[in-house]
């Protein structure tokens, strides 16, 4: 065991008053009662010993000792070496918390897996937030990794950086992915034939301060999420139909005027000035931007 025993004389010990009170709550959270603790604690302090010198060193009542050393016993907690009487020592620790390690280990993978064949629950309704670089890259990464068909993404450019090599593995894989950028760094976006560069609003120009810092990303039209990037980062995923539906069309909306613009720029500009801005001025709501990124994407939704 490593650390010598004393052996119980005939007299029996003293009563553990003074036993670990921290390491009796931790083997309580190990399933321990707190007798069995008692009486298993103690036996690393004097062993061999009966149940009897065990009651004596515990201060605990004999006929619970005697019924508590054979469930630990049964357990492989302890040890019986010897008869008439029957005397006992606590199986090496590592041995024993290591079996409890496996079978807890097991018991909850079996759990759950159990549980998500009674999952019926679609998560269709919920809205999940993130907070922190960390949480976001995670959710952004894992919704474009999963991708089946296609990704529909609206950002400025540079916020697209970190996450090139998923971008690219899912191009791979044969997802077709359509970015709709903002300079700079438009011409720095990762090239795939899969990979289609859409400059925002046909130019690439950003006429406002919040495409800087908001990252849309839609995938398979199944889930979207919109992430505020300016200080702590902050998301907002769900897989609402309504909520997704809204989104990806705003997108798609995106991709519609990029694709007019180049056509007809010179036109629209002559009757709604450059960047649109009579349109802007007719319909954008004040400080709409300002809120926006004041609120993080929490509002967004």
């Amino acid at each position: 065991m490593g650390k010598k025993r004393d052996r119980v004389g005939s007299e029996g010990g003293r009563p553990d008053d003074a036993a670990p009170s921290n390491l009796i709550f931790m083997l309580e959270r190990l399933n321990f009662s707190e007798v069995e603790a008692r009486v298993y604690v103690a036996l690393f302090s004097k062993s061999p010993a009966t149940a009897y010198q065990i009651a004596q060193m515990t201060g605990l009542p004999r006929a619970n000792v005697y019924n508590t050393v054979g469930g630990l016993t049964a357990r492989g907690a302890l040890q019986q070496v010897s008869d008439s009487p029957a005397r006992y020592i606590p199986r090496e620790p590592a041995d024993f918390f290591a079996s409890i390690s496996r079978s807890t280990s097991d018991t909850c993978e079996n759990v759950v897996s159990e549980l998500r064949e009674l999952a019926v629950d679609d998560g269709t309704d919920y809205v999940a937030t993130y907070s922190g670089r960390t949480a976001v890259d995670a959710q952004v990464r894992k919704m474009i990794a999963s991708a089946k068909a296609r990704i529909y993404i609206k950002t400025s450019s540079r916020l697209l950086s970190p996450y090139e090599s998923e971008l690219l593995e899912s191009a791979e894989r044969g997802v077709l992915i359509h970015i709709v950028a903002a300079d700079p760094g438009i011409t720095d976006l990762p090239q795939h034939e899969n990979i289609v560069i859409i400059p925002h609003e046909g130019t690439g120009v950003a006429t406002g301060k919040a495409v800087h810092h908001l990252l849309t990303v839609s995938a398979d039209a199944d889930g979207m999420l919109i992430a505020a990037l300016n200080g702590e980062p902050t998301a907002s995923y769900t897989r609402n139909d309504a909520i997704v539906y809204t989104v990806h069309t705003m997108v798609l909306h995106e991709i519609y005027l990029a694709e007019i613009y180049k056509q007809f720029g010179p036109n629209l500009e002559e009757r709604f000035g450059v960047d649109l801005k009579e349109l802007r001025r007719r319909y954008r709501p004040e400080n709409l931007e300002n809120r926006v990124l004041a609120r993080g994407s929490g509002n967004a939704l």
